[in-house]
């Protein structure tokens, strides 16, 4: 059983590592958008470059498991939002949505600390 500090501090790491996932494809749609000149890659790309500096700077500023078990039962409804946006977009923006679906499952079976 982990420590709530402990289950924090692997929280924090797994968010730092969706925002690079969010960049990474949000600068491969924009590129895509760019060179095909499609205007709904291009949006995309900075919307997901946006959704990446916002998970990055926002840091774990709440620290107990409560909030951001909320946090992530919330958060559901728009992973199935993007899943349908990205999928009609460009199937490489899937790729950091299921791993915050991943994270967040994580989330909800390890918050029963």
């Amino acid at each position: 059983m982990k420590t709530p500090d402990r289950f924090i501090n692997t929280y924090a790491l797994k968010t730092k590592v969706s925002s690079i996932l969010w960049l990474l494809s949000g600068i491969s749609i924009l590129s895509f958008g760019l060179y095909f000149w499609e205007y709904f890659e291009i949006t995309s790309g900075i919307i997901s470059i946006v959704i990446s500096i916002i998970k990055f700077t926002n840091k774990v500023t709440v620290h107990k498991v409560d909030r951001i078990n909320k946090f992530e039962n919330r958060s559901i409804h728009l992973y199935m939002f993007l899943i349908v946006f990205f999928s009609l977009v460009n199937p490489i923006g899937i790729i950091p949505i299921i791993f915050d679906i991943y994270r967040r499952e994580y989330t909800l079976r390890k918050a029963d600390i």
